[in-house]
């Protein structure tokens, strides 16, 4: 199941929307940069990096 490697805290409305929007994505409704940029903006809110966007971020914490 494509949310079982989530950490538990976000099974929320974060992870929800970004398995939309890609499914949107995948119709060819949406472009998939926004498909993205959800999947990041979920990560981020289960305090989870990606990469390459929070590589600047990763050096400088060191």
């Amino acid at each position: 199941m494509l949310g079982n490697g989530w950490p538990r805290a976000d099974k929320t409305s974060h992870f929800h929307r970004a398995v939309a929007t890609s499914l949107d994505a995948m119709e060819l409704y949406l472009d998939p940069e926004i498909a993205r940029a959800a999947f990041v903006n979920a990560a981020h809110a289960a305090g989870m990096h990606v990469l390459p966007d929070d590589m600047a971020e990763m050096k400088k914490a060191g």
